[in-house]
């Protein structure tokens, strides 16, 4: 069985998601628990408007969807996928969708640029048999400036499980504009947590995100 959980208290989120029988199950109780990234990381090579990092080893068989993974790659735009057929989409879908990209983890996907300040970056923690690989979008800023992402995605080996951590997210217009948060599998036409603006219900307390769907 595998989860991904949310949960938001004050500005933070956190969501795990937990998969049965190839499927994910969303679990919005968890507790929020970055991990502290600030040292023993490694920062992503690529930085700027709508760039790709990849493939980078997880380090150790992360099964997704029924599918097992060594690598994955990251996007400047917030997501990770692990299929390198599109690393720089910034229009971001609602999941699931043909469109690419597709198998993807979507932390806050948006059009965000990682060279106007902040990291991107990656640890893999723990023992071998429960390791855990995180990434961190730590205050990565949207491609016309301001903030939009503060979280962190953690895979967790053996379990399959995932967590989204987050402090901080922000659509990068005002009225209608939006962001993605959720997974969507490598055919397209399974997902779970795919939330067009976010919709946190009771977490919802942070004044940047929005409630509508």
């Amino acid at each position: 069985m595998k989860k991904i959980t949310f949960s938001l208290l004050a500005f933070f989120v956190t969501c795990c998601m937990w998969q049965t029988n190839a499927q994910y199950v969303v679990d919005q109780a968890g507790t929020f628990a970055p991990a502290d990234l600030s040292t023993g990381a490694t920062p992503v090579a690529a930085v700027g408007d709508d760039v790709g990092n990849g493939p980078i080893p997880i380090g150790f068989t992360f099964t997704f969807f029924g599918n097992d993974y060594t690598e994955l790659y990251i996007s400047s735009n917030g997501y990770v996928t692990f299929d390198p057929a599109d690393q720089t989409d910034f229009s971001e879908d609602v999941i699931p969708n043909p469109n690419l990209p597709n198998n993807i983890i979507a932390l806050g996907w948006d059009d965000l640029n990682t060279a106007l300040g902040g990291t991107v970056r990656y640890r893999l923690d723990g023992a071998p048999g429960s390791q855990i690989f995180i990434i961190e979008f730590q205050n990565i800023e949207h491609l016309g400036g301001g903030v939009g992402v503060n979280a962190q995605i953690k895979l967790f080996e053996g379990s399959n499980d995932i967590e989204l951590h987050g402090i901080e997210y922000s659509a990068d217009g005002p009225g209608t504009d939006s962001w993605v948060q959720g997974i969507e599998n490598a055919d397209f036409n399974l997902d779970s947590y795919s939330t067009l603006v976010p919709a946190f219900g009771r977490f919802i307390q942070n004044p940047t995100l929005s409630a509508e769907i």
